[in-house]
C-alpha cells in the first residue's frame, strides 16, 4: 500500500499569499450576494431596506445625509468582508482542516466558517451595537406610510420599535441563513479559483503536478506502486509557439488523468516570445521581459532540457542529449532514450543555405 501523505512523493505548490486572496474574493462576492436576501428581510418586516446600511453608517460616526451613511455603510460591509476573508484565509492554510481542492470540500468549509462568523462575530456586534444603533435610527427616521397620500408625515413610535423587537428571534434566523449564504459563495468561489489557479500537489518522484489532491493520491496509487499501469505517452519536441500551445491544451484536456503521461523536449530552458524582438532592439523592453521559463508551463508534463540527437519512427523512440555536443563536451556528454505512444514534432524551421558557406556566413536570417 502506497502512503499517499509520504513527503517524499508529495509536494504542495502554494502560497499563504494566495490561499488567502482567493478566500477574500470569496467572501468579497458572498457580501456582495448578501445584499439581496439582507433586503428581503427589512423590507419583510415593513422596515426602509438601507436601514442596515444606514445604522452601519452611523456606528462609525457618518450622519452627515442619509446617502453618506448608506454609502458609509457598504463600504464597512465590504471591508468587514475582507477582513473576514483574511483570517478565514490564514486560518485555512495553517490549519489545514480541509483541503478546498474539492467544491465538496470548499462547500463545507464555507459553512463552516459562515456559521463561525455568524455565532462569534456577527451576534454579539449586533446584539450590543447594530440592534441599539437601528432602534435609535428608526426613531429618528421619517418612514412614508398612506397618511401621506393625505399630506401627513407618520413618524415611527415606539410600539413599531417594540414590534421590531419582538421578532428578534426571526431576524436572527434569517441573519443565520444570510450568513450561511455568505459562507457557501464564499467555500465555492475559493475552492473554485484554488482549483483553477491555486494549488498544485507535485509528484515529487516524477516532478508533474495535479490540481487536486485526490488526483495525486490516485496517480501515486497506479504509477507508483507494485505492478504500475501502461500510461499513454505522448512526447512534444519543441518549447516554441507550436509545443507551448499544444502542451496547454493536453495539460487542460488530462490535467487529471492519471493514465497519460506528458513530456515535452526544448534545447532551450525559456520560452522567446518573439513578436516583441522590435521593441527590444529599439530598447522599449528588455530581452528578459519576452523570456519565459519553460518549467512555468510544464505544471503536468516533464520537461527536458536538451537536443533531440535521433528519432525512430518505427520504434516510437527518440534520443536526447543534455549538453550542447559531443564535440564541445566529450566526456560530460550524456544522452538517453525516450519511448512515446504519440509525437508531437515542433521543432520550428530552420534556413538551409543549400552549402553557399559565404551565404551562410553574412546572412542575416529570421
Amino acid at each position: 500500500m502506497v502512503d499517499t501523505a509520504s513527503p517524499r512523493l508529495v509536494r504542495i505548490d502554494f502560497s499563504l499569499r494566495r490561499e488567502v486572496f482567493f478566500v477574500v474574493i470569496g467572501a468579497i462576492i458572498g457580501a456582495v450576494t448578501m445584499v439581496l436576501p439582507i433586503t428581503f428581510l427589512y423590507i419583510g418586516l415593513g422596515l426602509p431596506y438601507y436601514l442596515t446600511w444606514m445604522a452601519f453608517g452611523h456606528v462609525i460616526g457618518v450622519y452627515s445625509s442619509s446617502s453618506s451613511s448608506i454609502n458609509a455603510g457598504i463600504a464597512i460591509h465590504l471591508i468587514t468582508a475582507i477582513s473576514i476573508g483574511i483570517a478565514v484565509g490564514v486560518f485555512l492554510y495553517k490549519t489545514g482542516i480541509l483541503n478546498i481542492s474539492k467544491l465538496s470540500n470548499g462547500l463545507l468549509y464555507g459553512l463552516l466558517a459562515g456559521s463561525i462568523v455568524f455565532i462569534v462575530f456577527f451576534i454579539p456586534v449586533y446584539q450590543f451595537i447594530l440592534a441599539p444603533e437601528i432602534t435609535r435610527t428608526m426613531g429618528a427616521m421619517r418612514v412614508s406610510t398612506p397618511f401621506q397620500n393625505e399630506g401627513v408625515e407618520y413618524i415611527p413610535t415606539p410600539p413599531i420599535q417594540h414590534q421590531y423587537a419582538n421578532n428578534l428571534t426571526v431576524v436572527m434566523i434569517v441573519w443565520l441563513i444570510i450568513h450561511l449564504v455568505f459562507g457557501t459563495v464564499l467555500g465555492m468561489v475559493s475552492s473554485s479559483l484554488s482549483i483553477k489557479f491555486g494549488s498544485r500537489y507535485r509528484c515529487a518522484k516524477c516532478d508533474v503536478s495535479f490540481s487536486r489532491l485526490d488526483s495525486l493520491q490516485k496517480h501515486i496509487q497506479v504509477v507508483h506502486c507494485a505492478s504500475p499501469i501502461q500510461l499513454k505517452r505522448i512526447l512534444i519536441l519543441g518549447g516554441g509557439f507550436g509545443g507551448i500551445g499544444v502542451l496547454r491544451q493536453l495539460q487542460k484536456a488530462f490535467q487529471d488523468d492519471v493514465s497519460v503521461d506528458i513530456t515535452l523536449v526544448s534545447r532551450d530552458n525559456f520560452f522567446l516570445f518573439a513578436p516583441m524582438l522590435p521593441e527590444v532592439s529599439s530598447g522599449m523592453i528588455e530581452t528578459r521581459h519576452i523570456l519565459t521559463p519553460v518549467r512555468t508551463f510544464c505544471k503536468r508534463a516533464k520537461f527536458y532540457e536538451a537536443n533531440v540527437e535521433s528519432i525512430d519512427l518505427k520504434n516510437n523512440n527518440i534520443v536526447i542529449a543534455h549538453t550542447i555536443g559531443k564535440q564541445t563536451y566529450p566526456i560530460n556528454y550524456r544522452s538517453h532514450m525516450l519511448d512515446y505512444d504519440y509525437l508531437v514534432v515542433a521543432l520550428g524551421g530552420k534556413t538551409n543555405f543549400f552549402g553557399m558557406t559565404e551565404v551562410a556566413n553574412n546572412a542575416l536570417t529570421i
